[in-house]
């Protein structure tokens, strides 16, 4: 016999997330509704997420935005190490130059990661340094 059990209702998350998702997929539905149980919640986010995988859209599933915590990470030490290797204060006068810095460093890796995950690979090493198989400038794709 089944027994009738209180659904507890969805989380801020969950609905912060398939509102995210909603975004991403560019469908124009009203915000989520606050009475919607994590069941329900739940539910949504697996049709969400089937429908971007269907379309091909690149929907990240993690609660964070997608953003990649250790390649940030990186990118925040490289440019507090430099920085601070020449003596630039970063935490008073230098800040918001810092940040930059490092959100920049930030989006270079990324960037390099997506190039690799989309075939780019190293041809040969020259006496200038290292090429790409591609083409050799700047202006890579």
């Amino acid at each position: 016999m089944l027994t009738q059990t209180v659904q507890k209702p969805a989380s801020s998350r969950q609905r912060a997330y398939i509102n995210r998702l909603r975004t991403q997929l560019e469908e124009q539905t009203p915000e989520t509704q606050e009475e919607m149980s994590s069941f329900e919640a739940s539910k949504l986010i697996g049709e969400l997420l089937n429908k971007a995988r269907t379309n091909g859209s690149v929907v990240s599933q993690s609660l964070n935005g997608g953003i990649n915590e250790a390649r940030l990470g990186m990118a925040m030490k490289e440019c507090f190490r430099l920085q601070t290797r020449y003596g630039i204060d970063v935490w008073d006068t230098k800040r918001k130059n810092f940040i930059r810095r490092a959100i920049e460093t930030n989006y270079l890796f990324s960037e390099i990661v997506e190039m690799v995950k989309h075939g780019h690979q190293i041809k040969e090493k020259g006496a200038s340094g290292v090429f790409l198989n591609g083409p050799v400038n700047d202006e890579l794709d």
